[in-house]
C-alpha cells in the first residue's frame, strides 16, 4: 500500500501554493475550468482519507466538487481509477 496522496503527482497534482503555512501538505489541480485541492484530513468518522475539493466552471455553469478517497492505494494506477471514477459523477453529467 501507498499514501494516495504520494501518488497524485504521477496524475499531474503540484503542490498547493495557497495553503496556509503549517497546515499540512496540499496538492492542486488546476486546468482549463477544473480546479481541486487534495489534503490529508480524517472525515466525519474520524477515519483518515484524503479531502478532494474544488470547482468546475464552463462558460455557463460552476459546480462544486467534494469527495473522500482512501488515505492510502494499491498503486498510482488506483489512485488515478477511484480518482476519473469520482470525478465522472461531476464532470460528465
Amino acid at each position: 500500500m501507498v499514501r494516495t496522496l504520494d501518488q497524485l503527482p504521477i496524475l499531474g497534482w503540484t503542490r498547493d501554493t495557497n495553503t496556509i503555512p503549517g497546515s499540512g501538505l496540499a496538492l492542486a489541480l488546476r486546468t482549463g475550468g477544473l480546479e481541486l485541492v487534495a489534503r490529508e484530513c480524517l472525515n466525519m468518522q474520524a477515519v483518515p482519507m484524503v479531502l478532494v475539493s474544488g470547482s468546475h466552471s464552463t462558460g455557463r455553469t460552476l459546480m462544486h466538487i467534494q469527495f473522500e478517497l482512501p488515505q492510502s492505494v494499491e498503486s498510482s494506477g488506483q489512485a488515478a481509477l477511484l480518482m476519473t471514477d469520482q470525478l465522472n459523477k461531476y464532470v460528465c453529467k
